[in-house]
């Protein structure tokens, strides 16, 4: 891992994922069918997989960014 990585204030785990794909694609699945072994806490491309199957498995690429600035506030 590199010296230089942002760590985020908190952490992403496999709830916000499922979150995320529900939010974008209107699509519900089971947060444990995430493949993440810890927390993504850096900023960045993060790959994992999605389990829906012994025999199905789905490789996803997780892109954490910095969150734009709000409006009034300073940065």
């Amino acid at each position: 891992r590199p010296e230089f990585a942002l760590k985020l204030f908190g952490v992403i785990t496999s709830q916000d994922i499922v979150q995320e794909i529900k939010k974008k694609l209107n699509i519900e699945i089971d947060h444990r069918k995430v493949d993440l072994k810890e927390p993504i806490r850096v900023i960045g491309v993060k790959e994992v997989s999605l389990k829906l199957h012994p025999e199905v498995e789905i490789p996803l690429k997780i892109e954490v960014k910095k969150a734009k600035a709000r409006k009034g506030s300073k940065e």
